[in-house]
């Protein structure tokens, strides 16, 4: 890593929400996190995956199964039976006519209450509510979910250089680091859910990952540039992004 580099690493890695939590929480998730972090990004560097970058994800892995509190695929909770009970409202009775008889045929019940198609819904949600960025970077705002204190596990600014990162990402070359690092996990989730007091932290090393390649892709426009002078723009950006950080730790301590 060049100083630069170095820098924005360790700043993005230690000035964020999320970071802090998990350490509060398990002090192993938390060495897990950082060894998997890190070698993601040395990983990807070098255009090899590392050893302790597989065994730390296994961890991780691990470590999110054990924590979260599981529910059965096929039990709903209590917003989810009063949408279940909205869907069935809005089928079209159904009816063959047979000797001038009608025979009703229950197609709500065959494809609402149907264990695999429950099973298909909730593995649907907790996909759709993992990919969320409104979980990452805005607390989960306006989607929080009751019993949990959202918070805002990356500071906002950092948004746009996921989606760069994220976009830019070589998931040819990098597919066996994409796969462990984002795909399984995002299978793990969609089957156990997030009812993680942390959230689905297995996550953080492919998120920080995208982060920081969104970062050093603007960086390398920015140097090329003739308008901008890098230096300006990057001392800039660092204090924006601790004033951020602050007012994010004032938000969360209220």
């Amino acid at each position: 890593m060049t100083n630069l580099n170095l820098k924005l690493f360790f700043i993005f890695l230690f000035a964020n929400i999320w970071i802090w939590k998990i350490l509060h929480f398990n002090f192993f998730i938390f060495t897990a996190v950082l060894a998997a972090t890190f070698f993601i990004y040395k990983s990807v560097k070098e255009k090899k995956i590392n050893k302790i970058f597989i065994i730390s994800m296994l961890i991780l892995i691990a470590f999110q199964f054990a924590t979260t509190k599981t529910i059965p695929l096929v039990q709903l909770g209590d917003q989810e039976k009063l949408y279940q009970i909205q869907r069935l409202k809005e089928y079209p009775p159904v009816y063959i006519k047979i000797f001038n008889k009608n025979l009703w045929i229950p197609t709500a019940n065959w494809f609402e209450n149907k264990p695999w198609l429950l099973s298909i819904y909730r593995i649907k949600n907790n996909v759709s509510d993992a990919l969320s960025l409104n979980l990452y970077f805005f607390s989960n705002h306006p989607n929080e979910r009751v019993g949990f204190k959202e918070f805002e596990k990356f500071p906002y600014i950092l948004l746009p250089f996921f989606v760069i990162g994220f976009l830019n990402f070589d998931y040819k070359k990098e597919k066996k680091i994409f796969f462990l690092s984002f795909a399984i996990p995002i299978f793990l989730i969609g089957l156990i859910g997030q009812s993680n007091p942390i959230g689905p932290f297995v996550l953080f090393p492919f998120i920080f990952l995208s982060i920081l390649s969104g970062v050093k892709y603007v960086y390398e426009k920015i140097k090329v540039s003739k308008v901008l002078n890098e230096r300006i723009v990057v001392g800039l950006f660092i204090v924006c992004y601790l004033l951020v950080f602050v007012q994010t730790i004032i938000y969360a301590t209220l």
